[in-house]
């Protein structure tokens, strides 16, 4: 599929799109405005399931009704719950995305926080499948988006190899003119390798 990148999100989607279009289990750990859950949803096949959490049933709302109007909802789980929890809904997944932050156009200060974003970052690193795909986008602009990637940076550089392989990406030429020294925003992903993992489901809890 042909994409226009013009945005660290737009890059984590490009870089998953190939291995979603494959994929059986697709997860949004931060369904926000419903972007990244209508992209898993639209470019995964006909028989793949999308699972949606959020804390804040305003977004899950527009998360929904997004999909309805691209008549994609059949294929989602909306969940109302901590991407902390990710695991008591499902034992594997094939993609996972995590975009960090605040929701766009929403209640600024409720955001994704260090240890519940660890734990759902943990969590998520185990259920991936072999060739599974793991994107996180960070934003350590901010002060609290600063404590945060510093959490996430740490966790994910010492994911173990040879099961894992974690790569970087940030624009090094976008400048903030009114503080220089604010970081732009950060993609991560994380790749399991092909070691054998089995499959399980636990029951989806709606």
């Amino acid at each position: 599929m042909k994409m226009r990148i013009n945005s660290i999100v737009d890059m984590a989607q490009a870089i998953l799109a190939e291995r979603v279009g494959s994929a059986a289990r697709l997860v949004d750990a931060t369904a926000g405005n419903g972007k990244d859950t209508l992209f898993l949803a639209q470019n995964s096949p006909p028989h793949a399931t999308v699972w949606s959490l959020d804390i804040q049933p305003e977004a899950l709302c527009k998360s929904r009704r997004l999909a309805e109007e691209n008549g994609v909802a059949n294929k989602v789980r909306f969940i109302l719950d901590s991407h902390a929890n990710l695991a008591s809904y499902l034992d594997w997944a094939d993609v996972v995305m995590f975009n960090l932050g605040y929701c766009p156009g929403g209640d600024r200060t409720v955001f994704t926080k260090p240890d519940s974003t660890v734990a759902a970052i943990k969590a998520a690193a185990e259920l991936l499948t072999p060739q599974g795909l793991l994107s996180i986008v960070a934003y350590p602009g901010t002060e609290a988006g600063f404590c945060e990637h510093a959490a996430v940076q740490d966790l994910v550089s010492h994911l173990p190899r040879p099961d894992f392989f974690v790569w970087c990406w940030q624009a090094v030429n976008a400048v903030n003119t009114t503080n220089p020294a604010v970081s732009s925003p950060i993609l991560y992903i994380v790749f399991r390798t092909g070691r054998s993992k089995d499959k399980g489901d636990k029951e989806t809890k709606q």
